[in-house]
């Protein structure tokens, strides 16, 4: 175990001395000190239970575990923010399988400074990524976007392939083409005819002289 391991490890014991000394029970310090060995816990409360052992090295139950826990979040010594199953997990690159919850230590409830480094808290962090992901409790994001081959940089929706409709054939073409300019002339006849408008009528009738 490298030196860097060996200090997450002591940070541990730690922060569980901490929450004792607060009057808190040996189930909540030691959950308070398995989540402040990493920089964000993704563990389950499943999980926290096949680590923690009771003094006599049974394991506590799950239940005892989520209430410690929720206990210790409303005291605000640690933050506990549910994640559902497929979200992107912060500081991980992939999704949470089944959902779980994220969880971090508060450092200043018991007056005292993180005392891992950003690099600790990395390797701290990959660990703890690294077995999840070993025991399927992480799975690479599902992607929401195809990329399309000819323009490798941008990203659009995946869609069915349009149908194009074929090119008419040689003579239908001809045949469409003149009924074309003869719809077009008629058109323009027409029109020339509505610029003249009708020619005048003149009545047959004879004129009579006005009356006297």
């Amino acid at each position: 175990m490298t030196a860097d391991l060996r200090e997450v490890r002591d940070v541990a014991d730690r922060a569980a001395g901490a929450v004792l000394r607060l009057g808190w029970s040996k189930l909540a310090a030691l959950v308070a000190g398995r989540v402040a060995q990493f920089d964000c816990n993704f563990e389950t409360d499943t999980k926290l239970q096949a680590v923690l052992r009771r003094p006599d090295n049974r394991p506590y139950h799950r239940e005892s575990i989520a209430r410690v826990r929720r206990a210790l979040r409303d005291a605000q010594l640690i933050t506990s923010d549910r994640v559902f199953m497929g979200a992107k997990m912060p500081q991980a690159k992939y999704a949470s399988a089944r959902g779980t919850t994220l969880k971090t230590f508060n450092w200043r409830a018991v007056c005292e400074k993180n005392p891992l480094s950003r690099r600790q808290r990395r390797i701290a962090r990959q660990q703890q990524a690294a077995v999840l992901r070993a025991a399927g409790e992480l799975v690479p994001p599902a992607p929401r976007c195809a990329t399309s081959p000819a323009e490798p940089g941008r990203a659009r929706y995946s869609a069915a392939p349009t149908m194009r409709t074929p090119p008419p054939p040689a003579d239908l073409a001809e045949a469409i083409s003149a009924a074309s300019a003869a719809l077009e002339r008629r058109g323009w006849e027409r029109t020339a005819d509505e610029r003249t408008g009708p020619a005048p009528v003149r009545s047959s009738a004879v004129e009579r002289p006005p009356p006297d």
